[in-house]
């Protein structure tokens, strides 16, 4: 044939056996491309048949979950509903909430400030400038189960902050209270010369911490006050 080609095209015009020629190599380059595509299609039929394949397995293990869930739901409803353990329930006199309160003590009675200006000086001297904005409330304290009166020269109250991260805080940094004085930084008139130990303490009114972390009792907080310097 393609002796019989070169004849047919020696017979012919030089023009045109040329461009029989270029038109044969283009049609040589178009089948290779077309066998080509044919191969890539039969890659991606086989590629689609497997992935069906996988997809009727994934079906069938989504179909065994869809079961199993069903089991675990019938389950359920048949178990009968029991009392919660007991452990679930506080017991009646615990205490979930946090009161977010610390006691102030040794404050001289002759201050003539309220709650909340005595603690901005206070929180003030421990480095917490602005920490008044904190405070909820304050109230009135005093000590339990005292065995022999004394005169009060000094007075205590609690005071509230507004989350238990903003109290704890407040004490890690009461013990800088210890190294006060109180003549300056009060402007007492009649205060007691010298230093005075101003300490906070948690008070959970049942059970209460003091800022060294000993637990405080009843007997305990009368022995404090008794031990607080009176005036003479």
């Amino acid at each position: 044939m393609a002796g019989t080609g070169n004849l047919i095209q020696q017979d012919l015009p030089p023009q045109l056996a040329d461009f029989l020629q270029r038109l044969d190599a283009k049609l040589d380059k178009l089948t290779t491309h077309l066998m080509n595509i044919e191969t890539s299609m039969i890659r991606l039929e086989d590629r689609i048949t497997a992935q069906e394949r996988r997809s009727e397995y994934q079906a069938v293990e989504l179909a065994d979950i869809r079961a199993d869930i069903v089991m675990l739901k019938k389950s359920m409803i048949s178990i009968p509903a029991t009392d919660p353990p007991s452990l679930v329930s506080p017991p009646a006199n615990s205490y979930v909430s946090d009161p977010c309160e610390i006691l102030l003590t040794g404050l001289q009675t002759d201050v003539e400030l309220t709650d909340e200006q005595a603690l901005s000086k206070v929180f003030a001297a421990i480095g917490l400038k602005n920490y008044h904005k904190f405070l909820a409330n304050t109230r009135a304290w005093k000590p339990k189960n005292r065995r022999r009166p004394a005169p009060e020269n000094t007075r205590s109250f609690i005071f509230k902050l507004s989350s238990p991260s903003v109290r704890d805080n407040c004490m890690m940094n009461a013990s800088k209270l210890a190294s006060v004085n109180t003549n300056e930084l009060f402007d007492a008139q009649t205060a007691l010369s010298g230093y005075r130990s101003l300490y906070g303490k948690f008070d959970t009114t049942r059970s209460a911490t003091t800022a060294g972390g000993l637990p405080s009792t009843p007997r305990r907080e009368a022995r404090q006050a008794n031990n607080a310097p009176h005036e003479h």
